[in-house]
């Protein structure tokens, strides 16, 4: 079965995190193709405010990075994290949900990765 990456997109900070439509929406789209994993990116307590919603999205695995800077990186620290994950699972794919952060992180992912990117997908 394919092994996909999903970087969840959030509202809020820490303990009050919120999960985003628009990552239901790419779990939803990837859990199509294969097994889904969850990669948080934030401050403490995140990946715990968002474990109950990740769980009825039917993730099969979420990955924690978090700290109290993790987020001032303008996305350098999710690309460590997400490129890292992704190397040592041998994930067969990284599906991004739409955001503004999200298509700088793509790029950077693509050459990281030495992979291809399709921006502004509707469906798979």
């Amino acid at each position: 079965m394919t092994n996909l990456l999903v970087p969840v997109s959030y509202n809020g900070q820490g303990t009050d995190a919120t999960l985003a439509h628009i990552t239901r929406e790419a779990i939803l789209a990837a859990q199509k193709h294969g097994d889904v994993a969850a990669v948080v990116v934030g401050h403490p307590g995140t990946a715990a405010a968002l474990q109950q919603a990740l769980s009825v999205a039917e993730v099969v695995r979420i990955y924690a990075a978090e700290a109290d800077d993790a987020l001032l990186s303008l996305g350098i620290t999710e690309t460590d994290v997400i490129s890292k994950i992704a190397v040592e699972n041998s994930c067969d794919g990284i599906i991004l949900p739409d955001s503004v952060l999200n298509r700088e992180i793509a790029g950077r992912l693509a050459a990281r990765l030495g992979s291809g990117i399709a921006g502004d997908v509707v469906g798979l």
